[in-house]
This record gives C-alpha cells, sequence and structure tokens, in this order.
C-alpha cells in the first residue's frame, strides 16, 4: 500500500507564492501522524510526517520503523515530485496528481483544504446528489497556538474503497 502517501525528495522544488483564501482557518500545518489505512479487508499502519501550506503546498513523507523516508510527495502549487523506492515522477499539479501518485479521487487543494479548515467535525464531498466521493471526520480538539484542532481525522473513499486514520502528533500550526 505504499500508493497510499508519499514524502521529499532530497530536492524540495522550490515554493510559489499564492494569496490565502478568506475562508482558511489556518495557514500553515506540520504534523507527525500515526496512520492506519484500511482497504479490502487489510490493514496497514505507517508514521508519516506532513507539512501543509495553504492553498496548495503538500509535503508529504511516509516513514518505516526505523524513521526512514519509504515514499515521498511534494506538491509546491506548479508541479508533483513523487518518490517511492526506484520509482520517481515529476507531473504538474492539475486535478489528477493525487490519482496517479497516491490513488486518491481528489486534487491536492481539496486534501489542503480538509486538513486546514477543521472546524465543522465533519465534510462530505459528493459527486451528485445521491452519492458522495469522500467524507472528512474530525475528533478529539485540543487547543493548538490559540486554535482548537484535531488530533484524529478519518478519511472514507467511496471510489477506491479505502479509510484513512490519522492520529496526529506534534502539530504546528500558522
Amino acid at each position: 500500500m505504499l500508493f497510499l502517501f508519499g514524502s521529499a525528495c532530497s530536492k524540495t522544488p522550490p515554493r510559489t507564492s499564492h494569496e490565502l483564501p478568506p475562508s482558511y482557518t489556518t495557514q500553515k500545518l506540520s504534523a507527525y501522524s500515526q496512520v492506519r489505512i484500511e482497504r479490502k479487508g487489510k490493514a496497514e499502519f505507517f508514521d508519516a510526517a506532513f507539512k501543509i501550506i495553504a492553498p496548495n503546498q503538500l509535503t508529504l513523507k511516509m516513514l518505516d520503523d526505523l524513521g526512514e523516508v519509504r515514499l515521498s510527495l511534494v506538491a509546491d502549487g506548479d508541479q508533483i515530485t513523487y518518490q517511492s523506492g526506484d520509482e520517481y515522477q515529476q507531473i504538474p499539479q492539475n486535478e489528477d496528481s493525487l490519482k496517479k501518485t497516491l490513488h486518491l479521487p481528489l486534487t491536492v487543494e481539496e486534501f489542503v483544504r480538509r486538513m486546514l479548515e477543521t472546524e465543522n467535525p465533519s465534510y462530505e464531498k459528493s459527486e451528485n446528489s445521491k452519492k458522495w466521493k469522500y467524507r472528512v471526520h474530525y475528533r478529539e480538539y485540543s487547543q493548538v497556538s490559540k486554535k482548537q484542532f484535531p488530533h484524529q481525522i478519518e478519511w472514507e473513499f467511496r471510489k477506491p474503497h479505502v479509510r484513512i486514520l490519522m492520529n496526529l502528533s506534534e502539530i504546528e500550526i500558522d
């Protein structure tokens, strides 16, 4: 299941500046996470480190038991650099970037927004009026940098049918 999360390569692409939409609760998030992924009746556990900057920048590192990077993904607003084992890709950052790299049916911008806008206890994205595409639930809020922020975030995707539970620690927000 290495295809579900990523981390940074040896060279991080340059950051670009973007104006922050007024609806964001916070602009930046850095954290470690214990992650549980459930898919096809099987579960996998791993640690991850990530940094998120609104509206469309993401650095995600999946770590092995020794803390070594197993997989990396860096989205700088223009392109995505993805590395897992011997596989290395640089692709334009667009609507299909996370589908091609992590096999998740959402854009980098959607992922960033859901990780930063955490005021409501849940969020649901619908494909049409009858079917949901993915759901996000926020739990275990506590004070972080004078704001209430969840320590547990659960993602549930309809297709592919995947559930991701993230238990955050060492949270830093701006």
